[in-house]
């Protein structure tokens, strides 16, 4: 598990580093504005729960498919 809420984080660059091993990533209340600010999760196979609460990008028109369709 992961947690970076509340760090003013515009994007998930570099939590693929974690790639092998993270299941669960919290991003809550950060400045994730963008599907595409998220392209990085595509590498973590691993990853069966995410947190956006609070971010832009819940705000978009069907944001929740978009995202599902972005990881693996």
């Amino acid at each position: 598990m992961l947690v970076l809420c509340g760090n003013a984080l515009t994007t998930t660059f570099g939590v693929e580093s974690c790639r092998e091993t993270l299941e669960v990533l919290d991003v809550e209340d950060n400045c994730i504005e963008t599907v595409a600010a998220l392209r990085s999760l595509s590498l973590c196979s691993k990853l069966a729960r995410l947190s956006l609460v609070d971010n832009g990008v819940t705000r978009l028109p069907q944001y929740r498919f978009h995202v599902r369709h972005l990881l693996p």
